[in-house]
């Protein structure tokens, strides 16, 4: 680990603290004139973003609608759902399960 790194890991409270935690969750609202100049509104407003600690896993509730959800696992794809619903996929295998299934 490099010395940078070691510090802002020891600020903290430590690697094994860090390997304490096992998932993160923020709930945000990101806007600004980007979105409106980009003709995207409110695309990141009232957004949960859930991430896995250990693993390359992230979930984002909210993303572009209130009833949507993108998911993103490397190697496999980034995929939208709209109420359970698949609305599209972006790369990777089509070896996957939805990110509320159990094997989760």
């Amino acid at each position: 680990m490099n010395s940078l790194l070691e510090r802002a890991v020891d600020a903290h409270g430590g690697l094994d603290r860090w390997n304490q935690f096992t998932a993160l969750e923020a709930k945000l609202s990101i806007g600004g004139a980007i979105w409106s100049s980009k003709q995207q509104p409110g695309l990141l407003i009232n957004v949960t973003y859930e991430i896995e600690t250990h693993e390359e896993r992230l979930t984002t509730d909210g993303f572009s609608g209130p009833d949507r959800r993108l998911a993103f696992r490397p190697s496999m794809a980034i995929r939208l759902f709209s109420n359970e619903r698949e609305l599209g996929t972006a790369g990777g295998s089509s070896q996957w399960t939805h990110p509320r299934s159990p094997q989760r």
